[in-house]
């Protein structure tokens, strides 16, 4: 066994029982085949809001599409931690420079593109089949979705207004479509879709993460440790 693996066994009695409930809790309803993907969001607190949105509804996956910005600036996505509460460390972030390799790995996979647009062509968020794998698309502040990911969806939609305002902020967007798909199973008996390895495999991942430091220090330990046995063995084979 690993010094890793040796030092997170000996260090996982430290976890409460009450954490170890809120981590099974959360594991038992993490969903892989529901999925958010934002394209080229600039604001730092509407990036953090689909994130904490995405990750509180136990989504397991968000995809970034982040082109160069006017400037021709890259890596612009970098949401507000004071909004996130950190729910990116719980998500599995996949970040992608094109929209075209980002729909083409979605759709290998067997997801819908559902495009959030005022289009003429969009029906209404209602009318989604959200039980099949799907990704909601989430565009700009300001230009909305790129022509390049309309035309590659396989729906464009919008939330049906009640209002003179023809329609929400992104991030609020994002929380009421997620929200929607969520319940949507919940209603049809879709509370979670990982098979038990896949379970099992990120219940370990959030007890690491909640181990945090410590369990890095115990590793680095147990590396140190491991590594002066073995030079002691190497010097006692050399004498022999």
């Amino acid at each position: 066994m690993s010094a890793d693996k040796l030092s997170f066994e000996a260090l996982r009695g430290m976890l409460t029982e009450h954490r170890r409930e809120r981590i099974d809790h959360v594991v038992r309803r993490r969903m892989k085949s529901l999925t958010v993907v934002v394209e080229d969001l600039r604001d730092p607190h509407n990036q953090a809001a689909v994130l904490r949105t995405a990750e509180g509804l136990g989504l397991l996956t968000a995809h970034v599409v982040d082109t160069p910005d006017q400037l021709g600036r890259t890596d612009t996505f970098d949401p507000a931690r004071g909004i996130t509460k950190d729910a990116d460390k719980w998500m599995a972030i996949r970040k992608h420079r094109q929209v075209a390799p980002c729909v083409e790995e979605l759709k290998a996979q067997g997801f819908a593109i559902y495009a959030g647009a005022l289009d003429a062509k969009s029906v209404s968020l209602y009318d989604l089949d959200v039980t099949r794998p799907c990704a909601f698309v989430f565009g700009n502040e300001h230009r909305g979705v790129s022509p390049a990911l309309r035309e590659r969806a396989d729906r464009l939609f919008a939330i049906p207004m009640r209002g003179f305002v023809e329609s929400f902020n992104v991030s609020v967007a994002a929380a009421i479509c997620l929200s929607h798909a969520v319940h949507a199973r919940e209603a049809a008996g879709l509370v979670s879709d990982l098979s038990d390895e896949e379970r099992e495999a990120l219940r370990e991942e959030y007890e690491r993460k909640s181990l945090g430091k410590r369990l890095l220090s115990a590793a680095d330990r147990a590396r140190e440790k491991a590594g002066e046995s073995g030079a002691g063995a190497d010097v006692r084979r050399e004498e022999a």
